[in-house]
């Protein structure tokens, strides 16, 4: 697995809903994975945002680690900071092993600070799924809520 396999996997479960665009910036250091434009309900208007991804093979030992996501750079943490404080929306889909989470910059700085538990990242998470499959739908409404 890798985070080719997560765009593969979140672009396959969510282009039903909307949108989805792989960015590709070597300039604007910082700028998110993807740019969605999704739609929970059909007659409803969609909302747009940024997405992040990222993958780590394991969660540490223990529960009492901090988790730390190795590509984690502190230009997307600012970047979903800034985006989402002008009142945008911005996300980091994380794929552990099997599990999926769903959060926003506040827990991205937390992980980044290295004070992040998998306890903590999952209370905090927008929508998460430990080994049950992709949350295609807990996903969809976490960004469009």
């Amino acid at each position: 697995m890798s985070e080719a396999s997560l765009w593969s996997r979140a672009r396959e479960e969510l282009s039903p809903f909307g949108k989805l665009e792989r960015i590709e910036n070597g300039i604007a250091k910082g700028t998110p994975d993807v740019a969605w434009l999704l739609r929970r309900y059909p007659r409803v208007d969609p909302v747009s945002g940024w997405l992040e991804l990222k993958y780590e093979p394991a969660w540490p030992s223990s529960d009492a680690r901090p988790v730390i996501i190795k590509k984690l750079r502190r230009e997307q943490v600012d970047f979903a900071e800034g985006w989402s404080g002008a009142g945008g929306r911005s996300f980091f889909l994380l794929q552990v092993g099997r599990d999926y989470v769903l959060f926003g910059a506040p827990v991205a700085r937390l992980i980044f600070d290295r004070a992040a538990t998998r306890p903590l990242i999952l209370g905090m998470a927008t929508a998460s799924a430990e080994g049950r499959g992709f949350p295609t739908a807990d996903i969809v409404k976490g960004l469009t809520a």
